[in-house]
């Protein structure tokens, strides 16, 4: 009846926390509650911010830099975490206490959707439709946008935590390309694991 986020360096675990279940979450697969209802694509979508943990159970974050909000900050843990203040942000988990307009702190990170040249294939299921202008940013995770926007949580360095990301980084700050023109490295190489248990 726990969900626990890790967060490691090839392997090394930097720090953790754990949340109860939300009473009112059906136990199921992690595929189950982020295909919940349709893709979240609209604000009040009913696949949109479902609650997964509702408390804390456990934590161990002392080590992880002050740039990564969602394990070391958050008390409440979402899938499809969607917020809409002017182009939607999403993530594939979040936190209302972890992300703020534009700021990064979830994990499976899409700011500003809809600004795309063209969606890749995994992509295509959110269903947005894409403008024709460059990406903001789409990664594994993150702690604001590049280091020269600066507005990564308490001053950390802004960026990307690790290489995963869904088109090349280029923090060029310019609209044009099949690129994310407002995403470049943080200097953190976190990976993230996901454990659910029953």
């Amino acid at each position: 009846t726990r969900i626990m986020l890790i967060v490691h360096t090839q392997g090394s675990v930097v720090g953790w926390k754990s949340w109860r279940r939300s009473s009112g979450t059906a136990l199921g697969t992690m595929l189950s509650y982020f295909s919940l209802n349709g893709n979240c694509v609209s604000s009040g979508n009913t696949a949109c911010n479902q609650l997964l943990g509702d408390t804390v159970d456990q934590s161990s974050v002392g080590g992880i830099s002050t740039a990564e909000a969602l394990v070391r900050v958050s008390t409440t843990l979402y899938a499809n975490y969607g917020q809409w203040q002017g182009a939607p942000d999403m993530q594939r988990f979040g936190s209302p206490d972890a992300v703020g307009d534009n700021m990064g702190g979830g994990i499976g990170t899409w700011h500003d959707a809809g600004h795309c040249y063209s969606v890749p294939a995994p992509y295509s299921a959110f269903g947005f439709t894409c403008n024709n202008q460059a990406f903001r940013t789409c990664t594994e995770a993150q702690g604001g946008w590049c280091s020269s926007y600066s507005n990564a949580p308490g001053g950390a360095p802004s960026g990307t935590f690790g290489t995963d990301t869904c088109v090349p980084q280029t923090c060029s700050q310019t609209n044009s390309g099949n690129t994310a023109n407002w995403a470049g490295s943080s200097g953190l190489n976190y990976d993230y694991m996901v454990l659910l248990g029953r």
